[in-house]
């Protein structure tokens, strides 16, 4: 039990300091990732954010997939692009 605990605080320290870090060496790198069926091309769900918002949105995105596919919709894809967003 203890082991769990110090694996969920440590877990939880690494992620925070990658949220900081994005926020902080790139506050203006953007990605916007997209859950959508590939047939139809109709977009399903839509992950978006600039700087620390950016951490994780693709592993966020491929579970949404993912949570799509196991209801039945198999042709559940995603896609991601990332962009430099202008300062004023």
């Amino acid at each position: 039990m203890k082991q769990l605990s110090v694996l969920i605080i440590t877990s939880l320290f690494f992620y925070s300091c990658a949220n900081i870090a994005m926020g902080l060496m790139a506050p203006n790198q953007c990605t916007k990732c997209e859950v959508y069926n590939s047939s139809t091309q109709k977009v399903l769900k839509t992950f978006e954010g600039c700087g620390a918002e950016n951490v994780g949105l693709e592993k966020d995105a491929k579970v949404a997939a993912y949570e799509i596919m196991k209801k039945g919709n198999c042709q559940t894809r995603v896609r991601c692009n990332s962009w430099t967003k202008e300062t004023d």
